[in-house]
């Protein structure tokens, strides 16, 4: 086992503690930010013990591990979606967090603010579906996104306009 810095240096030692765990099940993405804080996304069963659906969900920590209480930690869908599934995760210039992923008809987008709400402005009441999949994001530096992904076999590529 070994441990980095922040700036990515090797330390002589692993710092000894508790293993802190966010998310209790599903596939996710994680994000690390400027400051050394990490956002993680997963997908978390809804509904009843059989896990009907699959929502999104996203935790920050902070450089030491620690849960971030002032990061909002809500549930959220691809535009309504019951079967939300992160697979990749972005920031924008602006600590805006991009989310992609799978949904029951292809794929999705959403958007939250840098403290976790979901970001009204952007598509949908925060999120939108597409066709695609969305196993890859990019930020482009005039804000745009890219989304990588496929269907039916195919390689696709969007890219959305993002205010």
């Amino acid at each position: 086992m070994s441990e980095s810095s922040a700036t990515g240096v090797l330390q002589s030692t692993v710092t000894p503690g508790k293993l802190v765990a966010a998310i209790q099940s599903g596939s996710g993405n994680t994000l690390f930010q400027p400051n050394g804080d990490y956002v993680v996304a997963a997908s978390v069963c809804v509904g009843s013990a059989h896990c009907t659906g699959t929502d999104a969900e996203l935790s920050r920590f902070t450089e030491a591990g620690i849960v971030d209480t002032s990061f909002t930690s809500m549930k959220f869908e691809f535009d309504g979606n019951d079967k939300t599934k992160p697979q990749a995760i972005a920031l924008q210039s602006n600590g805006e967090i991009v989310v992609g992923g799978l949904s029951s008809v292809g794929g999705g987008l959403a958007r939250l603010d840098s403290n976790g709400d979901l970001d009204t402005t952007f598509a949908s009441g925060g999120s939108l579906t597409s066709d695609q999949s969305g196993s890859g994001l990019l930020i482009q530096k005039d804000t745009k996104i890219v989304a990588i992904g496929g269907t039916d076999g195919n390689l696709v590529l969007a890219r959305y306009l993002a205010k």
